[in-house]
């Protein structure tokens, strides 16, 4: 395969393959409106800021996770029966 060939190729594919990624039309969501994620929020395991601070929700009930570490690299996860702040690099609990 040429050159030429190969960059024709490459050329017809980026082409062939911008209007998959095009953004997808629509109308906006009406003001007022709530979101999937809004409507289901009740139910997620990873620690969220919300306007009470730093809580997961389990089975509906809102737990509080404690205030996230300064720094980066922090993460909530459940590792050996664990929920908690595990800092990624240094491999240890908060």
């Amino acid at each position: 395969m040429s050159y030429k060939t190969l960059a024709a190729v490459t050329v017809a594919a980026g082409l062939l393959s911008a209007p998959a990624m095009a953004v997808p039309g629509g109308s906006p969501a009406p003001v007022g409106s709530t979101s999937a994620v809004e409507q289901i929020h009740y139910s997620h395991s990873s620690c969220q800021r919300g306007p009470a601070g730093w809580h997961y929700h389990h089975r509906g009930a809102r737990y509080v996770c404690g205030s996230r570490p300064s720094g980066n690299h922090w993460g909530w996860t459940f590792r050996s029966g664990r929920w908690g702040w595990w800092h990624s690099r240094e491999r240890r609990w908060h």
